[in-house]
């Protein structure tokens, strides 16, 4: 989602992306933007090995979206925009759902017809 000076980044909530769902690697957290795990936040693969909702709580105890990639994440800086809608998926207030076996293909039809605002965003 573009806010301010950048899209949000999924993971972390800072606004460092150029544009989102386009596979760019965010500096702070490490995340690889990937349209399809935004649309499918438990889903593990694809651009990266963890789910998105994992990241998350990766980033909130570590810093980083994967422990992997430690060496590669920086801290936000005075010129980082946090997102301030921006906030960790919740399963029951987002999915209204635990995690549950599903079709892959799925979420790929579900990336490529775009899903509208992110989870973040939607009342």
């Amino acid at each position: 989602m573009t806010l301010g000076r950048g899209a949000t980044c999924p993971c972390c909530g800072y606004r460092v992306l150029a544009q989102a769902g386009e596979y760019e690697v965010c500096a702070i957290c490490w995340w690889e933007d990937d349209p399809v795990q935004m649309t499918s936040p438990l889903l593990r693969g694809g651009a990266n090995v963890v789910s998105l909702a994992e990241a998350q709580l990766y980033f909130i105890t570590a810093g980083v979206s994967d422990p992997r990639f430690s060496a590669h994440v920086r801290a936000p800086d005075e010129g980082d925009v946090a997102d301030p809608d921006w906030r960790p998926l919740d399963n029951r207030r987002d999915l209204g759902i635990g995690p549950v076996a599903h079709d892959a293909a799925d979420d790929f039809e579900l990336a490529r017809a775009g899903t509208g605002a992110p989870y973040w965003l939607k009342a």
